[in-house]
C-alpha cells in the first residue's frame, strides 16, 4: 500500500513584531490596516466579535470577529473532480504564455488572469482554474527544503522557476484571485506533514506551512495548493494533481492544519492546540469513504488487548488498514481483520500481540483496486496483550470468510468453514495439493466441515469459476 499521508509542508520565517505606530502610520486607517495584518471579516454586519484572541508569534492582542462560512457544501464540492481543467492546463503549456512566465511574469498574470474571466462562468470556477494554475504549473521544491536553503518563494520568483514550497504556492495562488477580484488571505499554521510525527506532536503552535481562504460568493472556503499538487515519496516529490483540499469543509480541514489564528479555522466552535493536539490525522478521503465511523478514533486510542471500530463505506470504495509497533516499527502479523457484512456495515478488529504503543495507518482504494492510498492515521496503546491471531485475508470483491476467523487451527480438530461468495462457482479449502470441495447451498454460501491434517503446516481457502481452474486464495490460517 502506498503511504502517501506526509504531504508538502515548510518551516517559514518568524515574522518580526509590529509597532504600534506602524499600524497608525499612512493614509489608511486602523481597521484598514487590522485587517491587512489579520484579515479582513469578509463582511461588516457579523454581530458581535469572537472576544479577544492571542496570536503568541505577533505577541498582540486584538477582537476578531466570526468569518461568513457556507450552509450547504453542495455547490462547492461539485468542483471537486481529482481532475485538472485540461483547457486550463493546455493554455498555461502555450509557448507564448510560457515565455511570458519567463520573461515578464507580471504579463503572464495578466493574461492567465484574462483566459479565466473568459471561460468561468462564476467565482467558484475563476477560484477553481487559479488553484488549477498553481497545482499544475508549480512543482515542490524538495531540494531547497531539505537542504534547509530556501530560494525567495515571492509571486515573481517562483512564477519563473515553477518551483516551490508552500510559502509560493500560497502566494502565487494569492495574487491569482487578487487579481481575479475574489478577496483571499494566506493563513499560516501547523500541518501534519513532511517532517511532523504523530506520536512527537509537541509544536502543534509553530508555524511549519501555509495556505489560503477565499471568499466566493459572500462565504469563504479554505485551499492548500501545495497538497493537491502532489506529495512526497521519501525526499523525492511527485506531481499528483487531486482536488482533496479545494473548498474542502472546515471541520474536515481541522484534523490535518491548525491555523495560528483560531478565525482561520473557519469553524463555529474553534479548536485549542491541545483539542488539536488530541485528533487523529485524517484526510479528506477518509471522510469521503468512510460513513458513521463508530467510535471515530481518537489520536490516543486505549486497549485492554483488543480494538473494533464500525462503520459503512461509500459504494465502490474501501477502506483498509495496518498495523505496527510503534518502538521496533514493524507489522503485527495477523493483528487485524477486516469483515464487511451484509447490509453494507463493515468492522475492523484489531488484536495487539503484546501491551505497547501502535500505529494504525488507515488506506482507501477503490473496490477491485489492489493497490491502497494513506487517507488517516492514528495511535492504539494496549495495556496487554490479545491473545488472538487473524488469518491472513486476501480482498476478493463478493467474497465474505465466516468461519472460521482466528487461528492456528490445531491439527487433528474437526474445522468448519464458511464462505460466502455469491460471485463464484467453486470454494475450496487448500493443503498442499489437496482440495477439498465445500458444498454449496445454491445462494451463494459454501460450507464444510474438515480434518486438520497433522502434515499441514497452513490452510488456504481459494475460490475459482472452474472446478479444475486456477484457484484465487482469499485466506490463509497456520497449524499447530
Amino acid at each position: 500500500m502506498k503511504n502517501f499521508s506526509k504531504r508538502f509542508c515548510m518551516g517559514r520565517l518568524v515574522l518580526l513584531p509590529l509597532a504600534l505606530a506602524m499600524i497608525l502610520s499612512g493614509c489608511q486607517s486602523v481597521q484598514e490596516k487590522l485587517e491587512d495584518l489579520f484579515g479582513s471579516s469578509g463582511s461588516s454586519s457579523q454581530g458581535t466579535p469572537l472576544g479577544k484572541e492571542y496570536d503568541g508569534q505577533r505577541g498582540t492582542a486584538i477582537t476578531l470577529q466570526p468569518l461568513p462560512v457556507p450552509k450547504s457544501y453542495e455547490k462547492a464540492y461539485s468542483y471537486r473532480t481529482d481532475v485538472a481543467d485540461k483547457a486550463m492546463s493546455a493554455f498555461i503549456k502555450r509557448r507564448e504564455v510560457d515565455s511570458l512566465r519567463d520573461t515578464n511574469p507580471s504579463g503572464w498574470l495578466r493574461t492567465v488572469v484574462e483566459e479565466i474571466n473568459r471561460v468561468a462562468k462564476n467565482d467558484f470556477e475563476k477560484a477553481r482554474l487559479a488553484h488549477d494554475v498553481v497545482a499544475v504549473l508549480i512543482s515542490y521544491d524538495a531540494a531547497s527544503y531539505w537542504s534547509g536553503s530556501l530560494p525567495p518563494q515571492d509571486f515573481a520568483s517562483v512564477i519563473k522557476s515553477c518551483k516551490a514550497v508552500c510559502e509560493g504556492y500560497a502566494a502565487v495562488y494569492q495574487r491569482l484571485c487578487d487579481s481575479l477580484k475574489l478577496p483571499c488571505k494566506t493563513i499560516h499554521g501547523y500541518a501534519r506533514g513532511v517532517g511532523t510525527s504523530l506520536a512527537n506532536e509537541t509544536k502543534v503552535t509553530e508555524s511549519n506551512h501555509a495556505w489560503n481562504r477565499v471568499q466566493l460568493e459572500g462565504d469563504w472556503y479554505l485551499v492548500d495548493c501545495t497538497w493537491d499538487a502532489g506529495h512526497m515519496e521519501g525526499k523525492t516529490a511527485r506531481q499528483s494533481y487531486n482536488t482533496d483540499w479545494l473548498f474542502l469543509r472546515p471541520e474536515h480541514f481541522i484534523y490535518s492544519h491548525l491555523p495560528q489564528r483560531q478565525q482561520d479555522q473557519l469553524l463555529a466552535t474553534p479548536l485549542s492546540p491541545q483539542d488539536f493536539a488530541k485528533l487523529p490525522d485524517l484526510r479528506p478521503k477518509f471522510f469521503q469513504v468512510a460513513k458513521d465511523f463508530a467510535p471515530l478514533p481518537a489520536k490516543t486510542n486505549q486497549a485492554d488487548g483488543a480494538l473494533a471500530m464500525e462503520f459503512r463505506e461509500r459504494a465502490g470504495f474501501q477502506l483498509d488498514f495496518t498495523l505496527r509497533s510503534l518502538d521496533s516499527g514493524r507489522p503485527a502479523s495477523n493483528s487485524l481483520m477486516v469483515r464487511r457484512q451484509p447490509g453494507g456495515l463493515t468492522k475492523a478488529e484489531f488484536s495487539f500481540p503484546s501491551a505497547g504503543l501502535y500505529v494504525v495507518d488507515v488506506f482507501w482504494r477503490k473496490v477491485g483496486g489492489r493497490q491502497g492510498t494513506s487517507c488517516g492515521q492514528f495511535l492504539v496503546e494496549s495495556s496487554q496483550a490479545g491473545g488472538v491471531q487473524y488469518p491472513a485475508l486476501f480482498p476478493v470483491d463478493g467474497v465474505e470468510v465466516q468461519s472460521p476467523l482466528t487461528m492456528p487451527l490445531s491439527a487433528g480438530t474437526t474445522v468448519q468453514f464458511k464462505v460466502a461468495a455469491p460471485q463464484k462457482k467453486f470454494v475450496a479449502v487448500i493443503y498442499g495439493s489437496t482440495y477439498i470441495q465445500l458444498e454449496s447451498d445454491g445462494r451463494g454460501n459454501f460450507s464444510g466441515q474438515v480434518s486438520v491434517p497433522h502434515t499441514a503446516r497452513d490452510i488456504s481457502i481459494g475460490v475459482a469459476n472452474s472446478q479444475r481452474g486456477s484457484y484465487q486464495i482469499v485466506a490463509k490460517y497456520s497449524v499447530k
